[in-house]
């Protein structure tokens, strides 16, 4: 066989490294960051990043498991935007997103979601799509929930002959009262510090920002009235519980009823297993009804970003029902979407259609710059007050303060 002439051969390499080139560049690649830490979550988020590079091959997906938490993750973001890099996706706090909406920072996803199905929006629960919508548009994208339930010892109830949960404040007390043996070393009700905000003062009618004018309110009557509801309580009914671990108090035994978010039930059944004491119920209702904050977490695009419409693509895969399902199985949040509660791994689960129930009744948390900085003064105040037994009043008035000036500077009032 004659071979072929040397000038056809370099026709047909030439061609051929063309095409190659050719798909080299059509590979587009977006950084996705989030601080999952460990136990498991970034392996999950790997193995999602594979289901979503198989169904779109021309998108590669590099994944950064940022160090420092939130706080951490919102620092480093800056930093990197700042310096002309940065991701194309970035998971933060809810309470994170008016900073970076008033800086220009967040992309503005309307044009994006109207290339969806109508109902794409209407599957998210309410108070967390208020969350991310400001005046002009929609900011970001809620992918999860922290709202508090009510959790209890369902043996301690039995023994103390009460039916079930507590309804309102008022029976809260009572009930707690009744659970209560100081010679067995159990109290009723465990408290944290910030219960009183993010439980009682919402459930009371309460708010800790002016929804007008964003001046404090936590001088108002009602905040008053509901930390001093708290304090005449404690030590008869509530029982402050300074620690770190959520639910400690409960599940050692200490306690016989605690608030607690979502990963409550992960902590319950990784020590009891299936065959566990406890129950769960919405929280009591005050003046307000069953009223708690929802807070939890965003996907934000950068307007930074080079790649917005590839990122789109990947937000909108992690929120097809059997992918976020996956995702909420391994970071043990209180799924954003309905349809993903109503998955079998959710509606048939002991606590998510509580949580459900409580999420259409929760309020989110102001959407003001630097209300993520007010977060954490909120709680070391309370504890404060509650441990040092100091004046309600004045201690409000000092947290309103400090309030004041964090807003300030973040040029919310």
């Amino acid at each position: 066989m004659n071979s072929l002439p040397k000038r056809y051969l370099a026709v047909a390499t030439a061609a051929l490294i063309l095409c190659c080139s050719s798909f080299v560049q059509a590979m587009t690649t977006i950084s996705f960051w989030a601080p999952l830490g460990a136990a498991g979550r970034p392996e999950a988020m790997q193995s999602i990043i594979a289901d979503f590079e198989a169904v779109y091959p021309d998108i590669q997906v590099e994944f950064v498991n940022v160090s420092g938490g939130f706080p951490g993750t919102f620092e480093q973001t800056l930093v990197a935007i700042a310096a002309g890099a940065g991701p194309d996706i970035v998971k933060l706090r809810l309470d994170m997103l008016p900073s970076f909406v008033r800086d220009d920072l967040a992309l503005k996803l309307d044009r994006f979601v109207a290339l969806e199905d109508s109902s794409f929006l209407l599957d998210f629960f309410p108070p967390l799509l208020e969350a991310v919508t400001f005046k002009d548009g929609l900011y970001g994208l809620p992918i999860n929930s922290n709202t508090d339930l009510l959790f209890y010892n369902t043996h301690y109830f039995e023994e103390a002959g009460i039916d079930g949960p507590p309804a309102d404040f008022q029976d809260w007390v009572m009930t707690s009262r009744l659970l209560t043996n100081i010679d067995q070393n159990r109290v009723g009700m465990a408290l944290r510090p910030r219960d009183y905000g993010y439980t009682f003062l919402y459930a009371n009618g309460g708010h800790f920002l002016d929804p007008e004018t964003n001046a404090p309110r936590v001088e108002d009557p009602i905040a008053l009235e509901t930390l001093e509801f708290i304090m005449e309580n404690v030590g008869t009914a509530f029982f402050p519980k300074f620690v770190p671990e959520y639910n400690a108090s409960l599940m050692s035994g200490e306690a016989a009823m605690e608030l607690g978010p979502p990963v409550t039930a992960q902590n319950i059944e990784q020590r009891y297993g299936e065959e566990h004491p406890f129950g769960v119920s919405v929280i009591p209702a005050g003046r307000e009804g069953r009223t708690p904050a929802s807070w939890g977490h965003v996907f934000v695009v950068p307007t930074s970003s080079a790649e917005q419409e590839a990122a789109w693509k990947f937000l909108t895969f992690l929120y097809r029902p059997a992918i976020n399902a996956k995702w909420h199985v391994t970071m043990n949040f209180a799924p954003a979407r309905i349809s993903t509660m109503l998955q079998p791994e959710f509606s048939e689960h002991w606590v998510w259609p509580t949580f459900a129930e409580q999420l259409l009744s929760a309020r989110p948390l102001p959407r003001v710059a630097g209300m993520f900085q007010i977060d954490g003064r909120i709680n070391s105040a309370i504890a404060a007050a509650i441990r040092d037994r100091r004046n309600p009043a004045q201690a409000l008035s000092e947290l309103a303060a400090t309030m004041r000036s964090i807003l300030t500077e973040n040029g919310a009032l």
